[in-house]
């Protein structure tokens, strides 16, 4: 029964290879099309457990009861740049304290901000809601008050502004504004400013994940090209099982797509990893074919490679496709996600070795055969 249909349908590919070419160009599109709806996402340290577990529902409980938040800190240091020049060399130098004080107004400002808190803070409260002209009077508060050692380093080159955010505000939107007022507010000369925190930690992840998908899937694509022309020391048959992952990952994705699955930095790799595991079965019906050919025309070469790799190539699949379903028993959600990515990747290798490769050997051969004057009995 199997191998009835496997030879009807190499028939078809067989006789309307540029049909099905077609066909594969018009769900290409509209897979590509699909891929529009993947969104970059922060994974946060909640979102990698299973929702069953007692601790995560603990913590949800806790967001609704007492709204969720999210911290970030402004790290400021002395960094001068020039021996025995004026810049600030001690954080609690008074105009530090004012430039901060500037600086927490400011972020107060923000609606997304629910508070700020700082040293310049609890300095104004010591001393009726002003900053101290003299450097002395600020050290000596200092040593003197416990709270202020839990914003200013020991070795006074080092403060933090510490900022609660509401914990639905946008990572990279949030980001981008807070740099936007470091940068606008004149600092004194000597100082250094930067932003710290998870949500900026995560804010850096999200933006790292498409750079490193391009890098690792462009040279794992390069070196599985290198290795396949080495192989068939061919550049035609070396391209031909090339596009099972090329194909196999656009429809991967845009099923994707189609089901809203967004991608997060975890993932950023598994596209190298589909390449490597998807590049088999392109290998596969281009061996067979070619050993076919050695003694068959093209068109019985193609029926009889899939009749033969049908069956083995979908045991394959499915054995696969059991191995990664197993990773979503776990109580890591994150590899549940893993799993169903590799599934739909392995998949759609399959489903491309067995329609993209077929067709293109068929119109390959044909148009050698036409340029040689004749086809192959």
């Amino acid at each position: 029964m199997i191998k009835k249909i496997t030879t009807l349908y190499g028939k078809f590919i067989a006789k309307y290879p540029f049909i099905v070419v077609f066909l594969i160009l018009i769900i290409t599109a509209l897979a590509i099309k699909q891929t529009a709806h993947i969104e970059i996402e922060s994974l946060k340290y909640e979102d990698m457990l299973s929702k069953d577990l007692e601790v995560v529902q603990t913590l949800d409980l806790v967001k609704e009861k007492f709204h969720g938040v999210s911290t970030m800190q402004i790290v400021i240091e002395t960094n001068p740049k020039y021996v025995n020049s004026n810049e600030i060399r001690d954080i609690r130098d008074p105009k530090v304290l004012a430039y901060i004080d500037l600086l927490t107004q400011t972020l107060h400002l923000n609606k997304d901000i629910l508070d700020v808190m700082s040293a310049s803070d609890i300095i104004k409260q010591m001393n009726n809601d002003r900053i101290p002209k003299s450097i002395d009077i600020i050290k000596e508060q200092v040593e003197d008050n416990q709270m202020l050692k839990t914003y200013i380093g020991k070795d006074y080159s080092i403060t933090l502004v510490k900022i609660r955010l509401a914990e639905e505000v946008d990572e990279i939107e949030i980001e981008k504004e807070l740099r936007k007022i470091i940068k606008e507010i004149p600092k004194p000369s000597g100082l250094k400013v930067d932003l710290i925190g998870e949500k900026a930690e995560l804010t850096v992840m999200k933006k790292l994940v498409v750079p490193d998908m391009n890098k690792t899937s462009k040279y794992a694509l390069i070196g599985i090209l290198l290795i396949i022309i080495l192989l068939f020391r061919s550049i035609k048959y070396g391209l031909i099982p090339l596009t099972t992952i090329i194909f196999g990952i656009i429809w991967a994705f845009g099923i994707m797509g189609l089901m809203r699955f967004n991608l997060t930095a975890q993932l950023a790799g598994v596209i190298s990893m589909i390449m490597g595991i998807g590049i088999d079965f392109g290998i596969q019906i281009v061996t067979r074919f070619r050993e076919e050919l050695k003694e068959s025309s093209p068109k019985i070469s193609l029926i009889n490679t899939i009749n033969v790799v049908f069956v083995p190539m979908s045991i394959t699949t499915f054995a696969a496709l059991i191995g990664f379903k197993a990773l979503s028993l776990g109580k890591l959600t994150i590899m549940a996600d893993l799993g169903m990515v590799m599934s739909l990747g392995v998949l759609a290798c399959m489903l491309a070795a067995i329609s993209v490769v077929p067709s293109l050997l068929i119109i390959g051969e044909n148009f050698k055969n036409k340029i040689n004057g004749g086809t192959k009995k």
